[in-house]
């Protein structure tokens, strides 16, 4: 059963279908009064619940559009970096043979922030428990 969460009268027979036992069992144990609000407030959650969703897949779909659209052009930069790298490479080995070796390979990697060091001293904390 599809149910459009929009409207108001769908939204209160679904919530009436699925919980016509409770609703009667609260009925008759407080009154039409509490049930009716009870209802009200089940409708109100559904609602909101229903434009969070909405909300959710439209940031989706944009976030992927946005992805989609992007993806190009990275790979673009992806491609133009790796073969200027090739070109440094190759100019370097030209040059001095023994150079010739990833020119990045002895750098400092800027991303490393002392992780080694920093899993070194939690595995030795392990080792002492």
């Amino acid at each position: 059963m599809a149910v459009n969460f929009e409207k108001a009268d769908e939204r209160r027979k679904y919530i009436e279908s699925r919980f016509s036992d409770l609703l009667d069992n609260i009925n008759r144990s407080y009154g039409s009064e509490l049930m009716e609000r009870l209802v009200k407030r089940l409708e109100k959650t559904l609602e909101v619940f229903d434009a969070d969703m909405r909300s959710i897949l439209s940031e989706m779909d944009e976030k992927d559009r946005l992805f989609n659209e992007k993806l190009p052009e990275i790979e673009r930069l992806k491609s133009d970096y790796l073969q200027h790298r090739e070109a440094e490479l190759a100019k370097v080995a030209t040059t001095d043979p023994e150079a010739a070796q990833d020119p990045e390979a002895g750098e400092k990697d800027p991303s490393d922030d002392g992780d080694d060091e920093i899993i070194r001293k939690i595995e030795q904390r392990r080792k002492k428990r």
